[in-house]
């Protein structure tokens, strides 16, 4: 079975590259300090042992923060609903001016080119910053004031950075537009896992609509040049090959949700509708738009389409909606505990990878 899953995939090569690359600047500082000890006095060395061992518990301090993220992201890759939100609590101008300062810095870096050209220590030092961010995307109804915050700041400083800062008036309409959304996700019910997940697709294209719409027609053009959000658009997205994408599917849905052998007719059945229909709907909006629905990939990069992130979520509230009424077909012979799954895990959205336009991504023409 061949599944693919882009966004686990590069953050968990982020954070391994964070670890080496902590893990190396242990090494050089150890040795370096290593070779001044020989020719410093006792005192020199003492200092330098104490470096060296203060290096040591960032490493492991570090190392224990990223563990504790894999498994989170592990969790919700697997189909664990997210905790009920807490709510956030008071920002300070300060913790304003470190998210702004720290997204500057990345629109910033994302500015120098393609990320083979990009600076890799400065990349690596956001890495916490992305770990951090992720979770708001995946599920934004588990802290609203969070998610709304960063939305917020993300449009302001982007086009800040772009040269294409917002005027006074449309800073006043982001205000509104995010303060509704924020609304919106606080009341998205935790049950059932695809219920929430459809209210938070529904909200998130709502403000993503709304904010292309405040945009200038030059601003909308470079934000979609530059998108940062189509990093995070495709969500928890498993992506499938075309052959095959029925057993795919079927297997995932026997072991999320628990069930038998002697149901797997059935669920082998349903995932083969559900998946010609997840074709169809594909095949609809790439010849609609000429482009992959959730990726993009396609676009002529000089004229991109600036609402190709709203049409994204189109085509996840479709699918999610055509997985939901084939996992009704599910229920009627489902015991009372795979019924309880079928409810509170967490429906995993699917779509197929384009081999063609994958191999440009990851081998870029010359």
């Amino acid at each position: 079975m061949r599944k693919f899953n882009l966004t686990l995939i590069v953050l968990l090569c982020i954070s391994i590259g964070f670890n080496v690359a902590a893990w190396m600047k242990l090494r050089q500082s150890g040795q370096d300090r290593t070779d001044s000890a020989q020719k410093a006095v006792l005192d020199a060395k003492a200092s330098t042992a104490n470096d060296v061992e203060e290096l040591r518990k960032q490493l492991a301090a570090a190392e224990k923060h990223n563990e504790d993220l894999r498994q989170q992201i592990g969790q919700i890759a697997n189909g664990a609903p997210p905790v009920a939100p807490a709510p956030s609590a008071p920002v300070t101008a300060d913790d304003s001016t470190a998210l702004r300062e720290k997204l500057k810095k990345l629109y910033q870096i994302l500015e120098q080119g393609p990320l083979g050209e990009r600076d890799t220590e400065e990349m690596t030092e956001l890495v916490p910053f992305f770990m951090e961010l992720w979770p708001i995307f995946v599920s934004p109804s588990k802290d609203p004031a969070k998610y709304a915050r960063v939305i917020e700041a993300m449009t302001e400083v982007s086009m800040e950075v772009y040269g294409l800062p917002l005027s006074a008036e449309q800073k006043n309409g982001l205000s509104e537009l995010v303060g509704a959304a924020q609304s919106a996700l606080a009341r998205v019910p935790r049950s059932p896992a695809s219920e929430r997940l459809m209210s938070e697709l529904k909200a998130e294209r709502e403000l993503t609509g709304h904010i292309l719409d405040l945009l200038t027609p030059e601003q909308r053009q470079k934000a979609a040049e530059k998108s940062l959000n189509s990093s995070w658009e495709g969500g928890n997205t498993e992506w499938i090959s075309r052959e095959g994408a029925a057993s795919q599917i079927a297997e995932d849905w026997i072991k999320r949700y628990k069930l038998d052998e002697n149901q797997r007719p059935l669920v082998e059945a349903t995932a083969r509708s559900y998946a010609e229909t997840l074709s169809r709907l594909h095949d609809q909006y790439q010849a609609q738009y000429g482009y992959a629905p959730i990726s993009g990939l396609g676009q002529d990069p000089a004229k991109r389409d600036p609402y190709a992130q709203v049409h994204a979520f189109d085509y996840r509230i479709e699918a999610l909606q055509a997985q939901m009424e084939a996992l009704k077909q599910l229920e009627g012979g489902a015991s009372p505990e795979q019924q309880k799954l079928l409810k509170e895990k967490s429906v995993q959205e699917f779509d197929f990878m384009n081999s063609t336009y994958f191999k440009q991504v990851v081998e870029p023409e010359k």
